[in-house]
This record gives structure tokens, C-alpha cells and sequence, in this order.
């Protein structure tokens, strides 16, 4: 994310959040489909604020 906000100053990014229970909810799914693991959940959305002061959730 760091790259990403020194590259470009300004603009927007999109992306979604889940929850810890959504993700433990389709761990196995989702390994056995795309072999793919999430990293990261967030229990709070106010979180994504705290990555980086420049950050700001619109809606």
C-alpha cells in the first residue's frame, strides 16, 4: 500500500474488507478453488485509516 500512495499522490482505491469470521467461513473454499489464502481481515474498518495518515474511507 505504501507504493501504491508514494506513486500516486492523489485519486482513489476501491477495495473490500472482511472480517475474521468471513474469512475463517471460506478458508477451505476458497484454497480448494484458487489456491489462494487471505492475509489479512479487519475487524473494524476504521483500521484502514490507521495503514497510512493520507488514507481516508469515503462511502
Amino acid at each position: 500500500m505504501n507504493r501504491i500512495i508514494i506513486n500516486f499522490p492523489s485519486g482513489q482505491i476501491a477495495f473490500d474488507v472482511m472480517s475474521s469470521a468471513a474469512i475463517e467461513e471460506g478458508k477451505s473454499r476458497l484454497k480448494d478453488t484458487m489456491d489462494a489464502q487471505h492475509k489479512w481481515a479487519v475487524g473494524d474498518v476504521r483500521a484502514v485509516d490507521e495503514l497510512d495518515p493520507k488514507l481516508k474511507i469515503t462511502r
